[in-house]
């Protein structure tokens, strides 16, 4: 995989960052040895998936570090534990200069971005380097900096796009979940919809998981926002309807289990 910084070499003489995705290490430590050898001063950085970031754990750790619970989203990324041979070039051979980790929802929204705007059909793995940029950029000086992202992997399969769209949605703001309290009186749910929901607002789930005795069900209900500032004003909207109402959390087990 060395050729593929040869093939940057080639193209660019004098980058200053080379951004790559690592999986089980072999891009990286192919990159960040020819790299080093013709231009020293490049910087060699890598990207990991959040829960899927063995050679982060390992540079911190000093030793090779599997990781728990492992989330396989980006499948082509996702490893236990970075290979032996990664270890070496990479920590032991201080080949690898820093390194960053990203989420689901970032990535998601890199790669629907790159394909509706761009028409670049990657995998989750492959878009790693674009989505990290701007946590580089919160760390280093880009300014007048040749910075390389190495785009890669159009393994993508189309099933899993509803997915990544709720993950691109969730990441700008725009997906939120809530346990709404409805009165089990009829009217209810316009009266949700008429004085509740702002203009461009859309319910995208809407599903009753019980009923607190006679007078009130507890609702599951998705909201899509036309703009992020709407949640602020729903929130009070529901207070003031007197909806009781709670938000889902994302980082919640509540979360998971009922999303």
């Amino acid at each position: 995989q060395s050729t593929v910084a040869q093939e940057i070499y080639e193209d660019l003489k004098d980058p200053d960052i080379i951004l790559n995705t690592v999986g089980g290490g072999g891009l990286i430590s192919g990159v960040g040895l020819y790299s080093k050898s013709v231009r020293p001063q490049c910087k060699i950085f890598g990207v990991e998936p959040n829960n899927a970031n063995s050679l982060t754990l390992s540079m911190i750790n000093r030793k090779i570090t599997p990781v728990h619970n492992l989330d396989t989203f980006v499948d082509g990324a996702s490893v236990i534990r970075c290979g032996e041979k990664c270890y070496e070039i990479c920590v032991e051979n201080q080949i690898v200069d820093d390194i960053f980790c990203v989420s689901p929802e970032e990535i998601c929204c890199d790669l629907l971005d790159l394909y509706e705007n761009e028409g670049y059909i990657l995998e989750p793995a492959g878009v790693m380097g674009l989505t990290a940029l701007k946590h580089v950029a919160n760390r280093y000086e880009l300014k007048n900096k040749n910075v390389v992202l190495i785009l890669c992997g159009g393994n993508n399969d189309v099933s899993r796009y509803p997915e990544m769209i709720e993950k691109s949605l969730r990441c700008k703001g725009l997906k939120h979940y809530f346990l709404v309290n409805f009165a089990q009186t009829p009217g209810q749910l316009k009266k949700f919809v008429n004085h509740v929901l702002s203009e461009g607002d859309d319910i995208t789930r809407f599903e009753y998981l019980k009923k607190n005795g006679k007078e009130f069900g507890t609702v599951l209900i998705g909201i899509q926002l036309g703009d992020k500032q709407n949640l602020h004003r729903i929130m009070t909207k529901m207070t003031l309807q007197g909806f009781k109402h709670q938000k889902l959390d994302e980082n919640e087990q509540l979360y998971s289990y009922l999303i």
